[in-house]
C-alpha cells in the first residue's frame, strides 16, 4: 500500500462558543423546570472536518468571520455542495426540502449509508416532484425508501405524509431535526437501540419547553436526541423554534456535526485526539474505510520531543518508544503495530502522557517500512498532548480499604459489617500508571494534572421489618492529595441496625457521568456468629507422590469480618473416596480455630487431579430420627453452596432414636496435584488454563484437556521475561500477558450463581527437552475466549 501523506494542520472548532452560549434552560421530557441546562451525553471529540476537509474552498460570501466557514469548507470538500454558483455560497438563503434531500443524500453516501433501489418507486408516492431534475427525484427517492427523509403534510411541525413531498417550501428546523436523526440512525445504528429505536448511552433526554409542548411526541423526542448528539444547541432560553427555518450556513454546521457521528472521515490518513487517546482514519479516494491496514505510533515526552529525530531523519531510540508497548520496533511498521478496524485504529495514550507532556507521532505504511528510509518526518502526523489531557481516572481505578471494618484476608475484599455506632473511614488511593522502563506492575502514583476530583453522596437507611428507610443523604467532594490518596468518614448514627450506602463517580468540569452501584456498609449490633470460612492451601500446586503432605489454614470470620476463637472445623476433601483412601488426615479432628485460624496437615497419594476441599464452622445438636431438623443418612456428602448453611448427620442414630447433626457455614480451596512433566504435553494443542501464580511465574494448565483420561491432568509450566508472549497473533509483554490472564481467571472465580466466562488457553512452543523445565518453552500464545 502507498503511503498516505496528511500534513497535520490544526482543526478549528465547528461549534463556536457563540452558539453553545445561546444553549439555555431545558426541561427534561417531564417537563419539569431545572435550575441550569444539562449537559449533552453522547457528543463526541472526533468530526469529520479535519485535515483537507477545511481547506479554504474559494466562496466569495463567506470568510474565517463566519461561524460556519470550515463547516461550508468542509461540505464542498465532500461534494455534498457545489455553491449556489461556482464562487458563492448564499450562507443567508434559507434551505428548501428539494436542497435539503440534496445535501442529506450526498452526506448520507459519504457516512457509506447503503442505498440499495427498493423494490417500488417511493417517489411516485409524491404528486408534486415530477418537474424536479433527475438528481434531485433520485435522491428524494432513496431518502424516503431508507426512512430518512418523508413527504410533508399540511403542517410544518414535521409530521410524515405520502401524498406530497413540498420540494419548493423551506425546511423547519424540526423536519430537520427529524430527518438528521434518521441519517444517524441509518449511518450509525450501533448508537441506538435496535428494539425501539431509542439513543443508547442517555440517561434522560432533554427537551425544549418549545418543541415538548407545541409538536409531535415523536418529533419532540428526535429534537432531544439531536441535542444530546451535539448537533444543535437551540437557539434562546429554553427556546429550540422548531416552526423557524434554517439558513444554508446553519444547514453545514448541522450536518458537519452529524457528519461527526458517523464513519465520514478525510481521504487519506487523518489523525485526531481524543481525549488521552489518538484516533487514526485512513480512507481511499472515494472516503471508504481502509481496513486491515497498519498504523504505527510512538511518542516522546514532550521535554525531549525537540530529540526525537537524528540529522539523518531517522528516529532517535534514546528519545522515542513505541505505543502501545509491545516487543517491536519503534518508527517501524511490523506486526506489532495495530491495524485499521472499519477504518480506524484507537490508541489509548494515557497511561503515557506525564504532567509535562507527550508528543505522538503517526504515520502508515507497508510492512517492514521505517522512518527515515521509506518515510520521512513530513509523511508524520504530529499529535500534542499536555498533561491537563490525562482525563481524572475512573472510580474503578481506585484502590479502597478500611479503617475500623476488617477486610476479608483471602480477596482482600471487604466483609461490609461493622458494629453500629463503629467510626468506619473509606481510604481512598489512586493507582499509578504502568512503568514500562522497569517493566512493573500498578504502584502508588501522584494525581494526574489538574488533580483528581470526585463526588461522593452517601445515604443512610434504618430499615424495618419489610423496607429501608432514608433517613440521611449527603453530598460533599473528595480531592486526592499529591499521593494521590485521601479518605473520608462514614456517618456513626445511634440505630442498632442501619446501611450506609455511598457511591463515588469522578468529576469531569460539570459533566457527571452515570452513577456506578453504591457500595454498602452494615452497621449492626449482636452477638459475633460464624458468617465465613476462608481455606487458604499452604501450597496450591504440588507434584504428586506417596504420603506427599500438604497444609490448610482454615479461619472463621464473623459477621463484622473478625476472625473469630474456638470455633469447631471440619475439613474434608472430594479426594477422601475408597478403601484405604489416598486421602487422609495427620491427626483427627475436628479442630478448633484460634485467633489466627487453624492449620490442619493432610497426605495424599493419588494420580494428577484437581482436588477440592471444604471446611465447614460446626454447630453440633442432637435431633429425633427423621425429624424436620434431620437431614437423613443421605446428606452424608456435604456439598458446600455459597452463602448457604450446610446440614449433614455427624453420629450413628441411637437406641432413643436420636442423631447427633452437625452444620454451619462453609468454604472451598482448590489444591493442584500435578504429574506429566511440562515437556512431555503436546505443545501443538491449545490447553486449558487451570491457574496462574504470576508472582511465581507459573500457569496450570490441563495436560489432558478432554481427551484420553475423564478426569483433569494438571501440569505446571514456567515461564520468565525471555519468553515471547502472544494474545492470539499479537506480540504482548509478559507483564500485559499476566494482567489478561489474570483478569480472566479471577472473573471465573467470582462467578457463583451464572454462567462463568470461558477458561484462557494456551499453547507453546520452541521448547528442548534437553534443558531445565523452566528453560524449554520461550513462545507463548494466550487465547481469551469472547
Amino acid at each position: 500500500m502507498p503511503h498516505l501523506r496528511n500534513k497535520a494542520r490544526p482543526v478549528r472548532a465547528l461549534l463556536v462558543m457563540a452558539l453553545m452560549g445561546a444553549l439555555l434552560a431545558v426541561v427534561p421530557s417531564s417537563a419539569s423546570a431545572q435550575a441550569s441546562p444539562p449537559m449533552a451525553e453522547r457528543t463526541t471529540n472526533l468530526s469529520a472536518c479535519v485535515g483537507d476537509a477545511i481547506r479554504v474552498h474559494g466562496f466569495d460570501d463567506m470568510d474565517a468571520t463566519n461561524a460556519a466557514f470550515d463547516a461550508v469548507n468542509c461540505l464542498a470538500y465532500y461534494r455534498i455542495t457545489i455553491g449556489t454558483t461556482a464562487t458563492t455560497y448564499s450562507p443567508s438563503d434559507n434551505v428548501s426540502r428539494a436542497q435539503m434531500a440534496l445535501f442529506l443524500h450526498r452526506s448520507a453516501k459519504v457516512a457509506g449509508v447503503d442505498f440499495t433501489p427498493a423494490a417500488d418507486d417511493p417517489a411516485a408516492m409524491f404528486s408534486d416532484i415530477g418537474n424536479l431534475g433527475d438528481e434531485w427525484q433520485a435522491a428524494i427517492k432513496a431518502l424516503y425508501a431508507k426512512g430518512i427523509m418523508t413527504g410533508r403534510g399540511s403542517g410544518i411541525s414535521g409530521v410524515a405524509s405520502d401524498e406530497t413531498f413540498q420540494p419548493g417550501e423551506d425546511i423547519t428546523r424540526a423536519e430537520m431535526a427529524v430527518y438528521l436523526r434518521n441519517l444517524v440512525r441509518a449511518a450509525s445504528p450501533e448508537l441506538f437501540d435496535e428494539r425501539n429505536g431509542t439513543l443508547l448511552g442517555v440517561s434522560q433526554l432533554d427537551t425544549f419547553p418549545d418543541a415538548h409542548t407545541g409538536t409531535p411526541g415523536a418529533v419532540s423526542t428526535a429534537i432531544a436526541e439531536i441535542y444530546e448528539l451535539g448537533i444543535t444547541v437551540g437557539r434562546g432560553p429554553g427556546e429550540y423554534d422548531p416552526a423557524g427555518f434554517v439558513t444554508r450556513w446553519q444547514m453545514a454546521l448541522f450536518i458537519t456535526r452529524t457528519l461527526a457521528h458517523t464513519t465520514a472521515r478525510p481521504a487519506g490518513l487523518t489523525v485526531q485526539q481524543d481525549g488521552s487517546s489518538v484516533v487514526a482514519s485512513l480512507r481511499d479516494r472515494d472516503f471508504r474505510p481502509v481496513d486491515k491496514a497498519y498504523v504505527d505510533v510512538f511518542v516522546a515526552d514532550a521535554e525531549d520531543a525537540e530529540d526525537a529525530f537524528t540529522r539523518d531523519g531517522s528516529c532517535n531510540e534514546r528519545v522515542v518508544r513505541e505505543a502501545p508497548r509491545y516487543y517491536h520496533d519503534a518508527c517501524e511498521i511490523d506486526v506489532g503495530d495495530i491495524q485499521t478496524e472499519d477504518g480506524d485504529a484507537v490508541v489509548d495514550l494515557s497511561r503515557d502522557i506525564g504532567s509535562e507532556g507527550l508528543v505522538a507521532w503517526v504515520w502508515s505504511g507497508d510492512l517492514g517500512d521505517s522512518v527515515g528510509d521509506e518515510a520521512d518526518e513530513g509523511d508524520l502526523i504530529e499529535v500534542r498532548f499536555t498533561g491537563d489531557d490525562l482525563p481524572p481516572p475512573p472510580a474503578e481505578m481506585l484502590t479502597v480499604s478500611y479503617s475500623g471494618l476488617s477486610t476479608n484476608p483471602a480477596d482482600d475484599m471487604p466483609i461490609l459489617t461493622a458494629r453500629a455506632g463503629a467510626k468506619v473511614r473509606v481510604n481512598l488511593q489512586l493507582q499509578g500508571r504502568y512503568d514500562y522502563d522497569n517493566d512493573e506492575e500498578y504502584s502508588n502514583s501522584p494525581s494526574p494534572a489538574g488533580g483528581a476530583e470526585y463526588s461522593v453522596e452517601i445515604s443512610t437507611y434504618v430499615p424495618d421489618a419489610t423496607t429501608g428507610v432514608l433517613v440521611g443523604r449527603d453530598m460533599e467532594k473528595v480531592v486526592l492529595d499529591a499521593d494521590g490518596a485521601e479518605s473520608f468518614d462514614l456517618p456513626v448514627r445511634t440505630a442498632d441496625s442501619y446501611d450506609i450506602t455511598y457511591k463515588l463517580t469522578e468529576v469531569r468540569g460539570d459533566i457527571q457521568p452515570p452513577e456506578p452501584e453504591g457500595v454498602t456498609v452494615q452497621f449492626r449490633s449482636g452477638d459475633p456468629e460464624a458468617t465465613t470460612v476462608l481455606v487458604n492451601p499452604v501450597r496450591e500446586s504440588l507434584p504428586v507422590a506417596d504420603n506427599t503432605r500438604n497444609a490448610v489454614r482454615v479461619t472463621v470470620l464473623d459477621q463484622y469480618g473478625r476472625a473469630m476463637n474456638r470455633v469447631a472445623v471440619l475439613l474434608t476433601s472430594d479426594r477422601d473416596q475408597g478403601d484405604p483412601s489416598p486421602w487422609e488426615l495427620t491427626r483427627t479432628g475436628p479442630f478448633t480455630t484460634r485467633r489466627n485460624g487453624v492449620v490442619i496437615s493432610y497426605t495424599y497419594t493419588d494420580t494428577a487431579a484437581v482436588e477440592m476441599l471444604t471446611a465447614f464452622a460446626l454447630t453440633t445438636e442432637t435431633v429425633a430420627e427423621n425429624s424436620a431438623d434431620d437431614p437423613g443418612s443421605g446428606a452424608t456428602t456435604r456439598t458446600c453452596a455459597d452463602g448457604e448453611v450446610a446440614r449433614f448427620r455427624s453420629g450413628e442414630v441411637t437406641s432413643d432414636n436420636e442423631v447427633e447433626v452437625s452444620f454451619g457455614k462453609c468454604g472451598e480451596a482448590k489444591v493442584y496435584w500435578t504429574g506429566t512433566a511440562a515437556t512431555d504435553v503436546a505443545n501443538a494443542d491449545a490447553h486449558t488454563v487451570l491457574d496462574a501464580d504470576t508472582d511465581a511465574n507459573t500457569i496450570t494448565v490441563d495436560a489432558d484437556n478432554g481427551t484420553g483420561a475423564d478426569e483433569v491432568e494438571p501440569v505446571v509450566l514456567a515461564y520468565d521475561d525471555g519468553d515471547y508472549f502472544n494474545i492470539g497473533e499479537r506480540p504482548i509483554s509478559m507483564a500485559a500477558f499476566e494482567e489478561r490472564l489474570s483478569d480472566r481467571l479471577q472473573a471465573i472465580e467470582r462467578e457463583t450463581s451464572g454462567t462463568p466466562p470461558a477458561s484462557p488457553t494456551l499453547a507453546w512452543s520452541n521448547y528442548d527437552p534437553d534443558e531445565p523445565a523452566d528453560e524449554s518453552i520461550t513462545d507463548w500464545e494466550l487465547t481469551i475466549p469472547a
